[in-house]
């Protein structure tokens, strides 16, 4: 593939060129005004010792290239060649604070080369993708740069027109100025929270009032690094200053803003502008001047627009130009687009529990009739049954099932066409088996850290030590996929490393709202959980309910206190399937990813003492209070462990008589390495089984492995050491009849 250079014949572009002028007491600073005649060589431009500008990073080599060169067009001027990802020229200018009377002007002339290469494809030339731009920056990047940026955004942006970039506003723009062979000039007019650009002097009608966020600028560079070698371009007439006269005579306080409008309705656009004399209107559509001669036009040279009897044709960018007699400003786009009917209000997310009724509806606002069509996960949906409105605006299921959930749509058209609504997810929570306790549904957003059901992962002083920020036990709406609830609980929190015996101790003590809840030491323990890390779980209650005590209350979930330390307060562990001889006890392995259902059926699990009065190792009374859950993580190895940090969702805490629902089917083997090399293997089948776990190196011959327990949840793991030797690895497990 060859590259030359070569000019393309390009349409030319409806502009508007308006005059600038304003009269200010300030002065004018000028940081940059440099058209690189006094350089005669290349080192000049980077001595860093003399302080000849421009000065290059410490980290830059200046003799990369020919950077001093004659001008393309054959000219005796000097200009600066860019070619590649390197700075070529650098100033460093400190903190500069545009304002709206004091704006600052950053201005420069490139020489478009209009680089070609022949596509093979298309068996003709075609103008290269590339990268080349000069920049203002601050400290953290770019704010301002200008004019190529094709490279990696090839299809967003158009190869025959220039691009421009607004840090801390809307990122890089298309701009309308057609490109040509030859100099071009950008100037960046920039304000305190907007920036106007100007190519070859014209207002560009893509680059009017950008929004920006503000800030000060420190460095001005022609060529940023991320420049392609493909893409030549020379530089020139840099320019850099603070220039009250810049200031614009007219403000536009508020723009034109863009919407949706239906066929046959009307719409109006209006803008609030400012300025010292008496202002002047002209509404344009697309760049061409509209008239009220037309008919369904009216304010055309006013400040509000209005069009009646909307047609496709009226979509399009809405602009207005308003002058003072002396100087013209342009707004901002208003982007209309003219749809068949317009949606007022769509189907939203609905989340309930079993049994309830589900409903969805739509309201459009358009030339009737209208009909209407429901979907279910891309399916049509009819009427029968339970379900009602498949063809009405309002679609209803009575009494939802598990089945019913999904992502729910609706088609409706009418003469002038049709659209279709994003899809809304039914969610449903199964029915409760007990008494649902904590679901974290109506805690209103945001809840102070340590505020609901649990304490700060810092609180407890038996682990304080253990854990590091981030610090958070707080209810969020930012829940991972899979739960059918909108909030849960985030415990977010990092293990301090180098720990003996790293674990987290989250407790309920004495929290405002749901604190020390009260559970049936007769029944399962239920609740859901989410982790990013694999993680051991294990329960603590306390025994406040023992004999002896006069608990304030005896409701499942209700605040059960601390107990009476003069005679009973004793905190118990639930549970150590997986190791019941670590501290705390392993009860549950929880792996990353995916949401958990974890049952404790406490009056059966294992008991192990922890603390307080009457701890010892079995459960005195009928129920008693969550006191905390402890977490400890899966070590990597003998001695390492994630650190984190760990975010944990709890959800969903229920009391029931209802166990875990049977596992039904054949175990599943999942197998992976660990970070020492060795596998682990996971086998999940029905609880406390026995699983005979077989390996083969080609799935022909199998060989008996291990004979593994699972634990009450079903699940059984084994680790097999020392497999680096052997190619492959497959695992199995051997059902018997």
């Amino acid at each position: 593939m060859n590259t030359k250079s070569s000019v393309l014949k390009l349409p030319a572009l409806l502009v508007l060129c308006f005059a600038v002028a304003a009269v200010s007491a300030y002065a004018q600073q000028i940081f940059i005004d440099i058209d690189f005649e006094s350089y005669t060589s290349t080192a000049q431009m980077g001595d860093q010792e003399t302080g000849d500008w421009p000065l290059f990073p410490a980290d830059q080599d200046p003799d990369l290239a020919p950077l001093v060169t004659q001008d393309p067009d054959g000219t005796t001027n000097q200009s600066v060649l860019m070619s590649g990802g390197v700075n070529r020229g650098w100033w460093e200018i400190m903190d500069l604070n545009p304002t709206d009377d004091e704006p600052i002007v950053f201005q420069f002339r490139v020489y478009d080369h209009m680089t070609t290469e022949f596509d093979e494809d298309a068996e003709e030339e075609v103008l290269v993708a590339g990268a080349n731009y000069a920049e203002v920056r601050a400290e953290f990047g770019n704010i301002f740069a200008a004019p190529f940026w094709i490279e990696t955004q090839v299809g967003e942006f158009d190869v025959t027109r220039y691009q421009a970039r607004v840090f801390a506003g809307p990122g890089w723009i298309q701009l309308a100025a057609e490109r040509s062979e030859g100099w071009q000039e950008f100037r960046f007019v920039i304000f305190e929270n907007s920036v106007d650009i100007y190519v070859n002097g014209e207002l560009d009608p893509n680059g009017t009032a950008i929004p920006w966020n503000g800030g000060s600028m420190e460095i001005v560079n022609i060529g940023g690094p991320f420049s392609t070698a493909n893409f030549p371009a020379n530089y020139d007439d840099v320019y850099l200053a603070q220039d009250p006269g810049a200031a614009r005579a007219i403000d536009i306080v508020e723009h034109p803003e863009g919407r949706e409008v239906a066929v046959g309705f009307e719409f109006e656009l209006s803008l609030v502008a400012e300025g010292s004399g008496t202002l002047t209107y002209q509404w344009l559509k697309d760049n061409v001047e509209l008239a009220d001669s037309d008919p369904r036009v009216s304010g055309a040279t006013s400040d509000t627009l209005t069009i009646t009897g909307t047609e496709f044709d009226d979509a399009g960018l809405y602009r207005v130009a308003v002058s003072d007699g002396s100087e013209t400003t342009l707004s901002r786009g208003a982007e209309i687009d003219v749809q068949p009917f317009i949606f007022l209000e769509v189907p939203g997310t609905v989340q309930l529990e079993e049994g309830e009724n589900a409903v969805f509806s739509v309201e459009v606002e358009g030339e009737e009739p209208f009909d209407y069509q429901w979907f279910r996960d891309g399916e049509e949906v009819t009427d029968g049954g339970r379900i009602s409105g498949a063809t009405d605006a309002t679609l209803t299921l009575a009494e939802a099932v598990p089945a019913d959930a999904g992502r729910y749509s609706v088609e409706v058209g009418n003469t002038h066409g049709s659209r279709e609504t994003e899809g809304a997810a039914l969610v449903i929570a199964p029915a409760p088996t007990g008494v649902r306790f904590a679901d974290f549904e109506d805690i209103v957003l945001p809840a102070a850290n340590g505020t609901v059901m649990f304490r700060a992962p810092s609180f407890s002083g038996s682990t304080s030590g253990n854990v590091a920020a981030p610090n958070l036990a707080q209810v969020t709406d930012d829940v991972p996929e899979g739960n059918w609830g909108a909030q849960s609980l985030l415990v977010n929190f990092s293990f301090a490393a180098d720990l003996a015996n790293p674990w987290l101790r989250l407790t309920t003590f004495n929290v405002a709202t749901l604190g020390n809840p009260i559970i049936s030491f007769e029944q399962f323990l239920r609740f859901d959980i989410h982790t990013n890390e694999d993680v051991y779980v294990t329960l603590a209650v306390r025994e406040t309910h023992a004999p002896g005590l006069s608990p304030a209350n005896d409701g499942i979930g209700e605040d059960g206190g601390t107990g009476d330390g003069n005679i009973h307060n004793g905190i118990e562990w639930i549970g150590g399937d997986i190791d019941p001889d670590s501290v705390p006890p392993k009860a549950r392995l929880v792996r990353a990813g995916q949401w958990t259902t974890l049952y404790f059926d406490i009056p059966n699990e294992l008991v192990t003492a922890f603390a307080g009065v009457g701890a010892d190792g079995e459960l005195d009374g009928d129920r008693g209070t969550i006191e905390h859950l402890a977490f400890m993580p899966v070590r990597d190895g003998d001695d390492n462990y994630p650190t984190g940090p760990y975010e944990i969702h709890l959800d969903n805490f229920e009391v029931t008589e209802v166990g875990p629902p049977a596992f039904v089917g054949l175990p599943q083997v999942a197998a992976g390495r660990t970070p020492d090399g060795n596998v682990r293997v996971q086998v999940t089948g029905e609880a406390n089984a026995s699983f005979a776990l077989e390996v083969s190196g080609d799935l022909v011959n199998w060989e008996p492995l291990a004979t593994i327990e699972a634990d009450g949840t079903g699940v059984a793991e084994f680790i097999e050491e020392e497999v680096s030797t052997y190619p492959r690895r497959f695992y199995r497990v051997n059902v018997e009849d």
